[in-house]
């Protein structure tokens, strides 16, 4: 298993694109987040979490949400892209 940092995002986008990716989980021709039942405290949490009254589209960190938080830096992390560099010799 491989971590990467998280990008750099705001927190909505990367709300957002978690929530994108639940919605297509089972779709044959987009990729998808599958959460297993083993993940105890993600289901325990997350599908309960509230959102926050000042900004509807963030989650209400004062809530139980590092299983959210966690699973959001994961879907927003990528692997390191490879820098060109000229060899000279």
């Amino acid at each position: 298993m491989h971590f990467y940092p998280a990008q750099k995002a705001g927190r909505v986008a990367g709300w957002q694109k978690m929530k994108r990716l639940l919605q297509d989980a089972g779709k044959p021709d987009k990729p998808g987040l599958y959460v297993s039942r083993a993940c105890a405290y993600w289901w325990a949490t997350v599908p309960y979490l509230a959102r926050d009254t000042k900004r509807v589209e963030d989650v209400d960190s004062s809530g139980p949400d590092h299983g959210a938080d966690a699973c959001r830096y994961a879907v927003t992390s990528e692997p390191p892209r490879a820098e060109a560099f000229t060899l000279r010799l």
